[in-house]
């Protein structure tokens, strides 16, 4: 395993040169003088300049998974319209970048086109989510017949991405877009309606068997041996919203995790899971304690450590739990020291060694990884698996600038994509409801009127700093189950 802080950095500057310079200029020597590390080294990382292309396409299918637990109930065309805007949205902020890889991407003979053999794995994990969509809808058509279904909806997608790109930059891209994908909507409504007319089924399936020739991917599918075993652990723990539908849940996920886990129980190295969470205490009173942990983090590392325990038993190379600890991220948007988000993580390291004295499991292991783990000082490019005294120097606020800087949409398109997203305002009202109940219990003087005043750009600001942070994981960890 190679250094994630490493990773970061080359990525980071090589994503800034592209959008720059373009493609065809990148040179893998400029990335690592820009990126302050040997151009060796930067090969160990990326082998060619198309590897940063692959990691950025990677990391925008990892952001559609995300979405799938948030795909609304409804018809295939309605869940398909959910998907196609959530990764419209997503590709907002990287116009700039996605005009300067258009040229390859649409070139066949690149290692990065959009159809070729080296892009085939992210195509797959889009199908994914769009299979995900169609397996948990209302209307889903047969299980045989849901492959031809979502690849349908995968090409639909890929027109969709291709007119926004054409169309940035105008006044009235945003109208045209929305007009689009209102066509686009329609298509799905209306190939379902005919569906069962002879000629339009001969039609599409024509259509299937050409898009899957040219695509490959299936819809959801059940999986067996190990990885099936594997997902039906994850099943049991799944947590949902009031008045979600398990089954359509759970099928999402077989449909997004699946196959991967698939490939990495087929390799001899652990399997890699990283949880975003555990950043520190509340500052409210009322809630905890303290600052450091007490029993609730006890029980839930203890928790971890068990399913890991029997996910290992299924993979002899065992597992790997990287807990991605976000405090630093919006300490001081919530209250919070940065000083305490380093005592709570110290204690809980303190927690993970005592349980492991205590209940030893067999290739299991647990550790932690924070802002300043991946913006932190000298980074030598040893094994991961050995500690890196160096990795956590720095500032925390210094971490966070250049959080915002790589990996955080600008404020304003977040503030447009809250405008019309009903999905991301309900999740920034859960978020300035808890923090709302923080600042009343921090400052009992405090009314709950004014505290939801001063609280709610507080809110807003938490949900654009969570997504950059989940772009950075997956920049960081590219290969691993969340």
């Amino acid at each position: 395993m190679i250094s994630a802080q490493t990773r970061l950095r080359l990525l980071e500057a090589a994503l800034r040169l592209i959008a720059e310079r373009g493609l065809e200029k990148l040179r893998m020597r400029d990335v690592a003088l820009e990126a302050g590390c040997a151009l060796g080294l930067a090969y160990r990382h990326f082998p060619g300049r198309a590897g940063f292309v692959l990691a950025l396409y990677e990391e925008l299918a990892a952001a559609l998974e995300a979405a799938v637990p948030e795909i609304p109930a409804g018809t295939v065309a309605a869940r398909f319209r959910f998907v196609a805007a959530r990764k419209l949205a997503l590709l907002a902020p990287q116009e700039a970048l996605l005009r300067a890889l258009l040229a390859a991407g649409l070139d066949a003979r690149s290692r990065t086109g959009v159809l070729g053999a080296e892009t085939a794995r992210v195509r797959l994990r889009v199908q994914s989510v769009f299979a995900a969509a169609v397996a948990g809808a209302e209307d889903a058509p047969e299980e045989r017949d849901q492959a031809g279904h979502v690849r349908l909806l995968y090409a639909l997608h890929l027109g969709l991405v291709l007119a926004q790109v054409q169309v940035a930059g105008r006044e009235d891209a945003q109208e045209i877009m929305a007009d689009i994908l209102d066509m686009a909507t329609e298509s799905v409504m209306s190939a379902g309606a005919l569906r069962r007319v002879p000629a339009v089924e001969a039609w599409l399936g024509r259509a299937d068997g050409l898009l899957g020739r040219m695509l490959g991917g299936a819809g959801a599918a059940e999986r067996g041996g190990e990885s099936g075993a594997v997902l039906r652990l994850l099943e049991r723990r799944l947590r949902l919203r009031a008045g979600a539908d398990r089954a359509a849940a759970a099928a999402g996920m077989r449909a997004v995790w699946g196959a991967r886990l698939d490939r990495l129980m087929a390799g001899s190295a652990p399997i890699r899971l990283v949880l975003p969470g555990f950043p520190a205490r509340p500052p409210n009173p009322s809630k905890v304690l303290g600052p450091l942990p007490d029993m609730a983090e006890w029980l839930a590392l203890a928790g971890l450590r068990e399913l890991c325990a029997q996910i290992a038993a299924l993979h002899a190379p065992g597992v790997e739990l990287v807990l991605c600890s976000d405090g630093h991220v919006f300490a001081e948007v919530v209250g919070i020291t940065d000083g305490d988000c380093d005592r709570y993580r110290a204690a809980l390291e303190e927690v993970v060694a005592e349980q492991e004295r205590l209940t030893p499991r067999a290739g299991v292991r647990l550790r932690f990884f924070d802002l300043r783990d991946a913006f932190g000082g000298q980074d030598n490019d040893q094994d991961e698996d050995q500690d890196d005294p160096g990795g956590r120097a720095g500032s925390a606020d210094g971490a966070r600038a250049r959080l915002l800087l790589s990996c955080a949409e600008p404020a304003a398109a977040f503030a447009a994509e809250l405008e019309r997203s009903p999905e991301l305002q309900a999740t920034v009202d859960g978020v300035h409801r808890f923090l709302v109940e923080d600042a009343c219990g921090a400052d009992p003087g405090l009314s709950r009127s004014a505290a939801r005043r001063r609280e709610r750009s507080a809110a807003k600001e938490v949900v654009r700093r969570s997504r950059a942070w989940a772009r950075l994981i997956q920049r960081a960890y590219p290969e691993a189950v969340r």
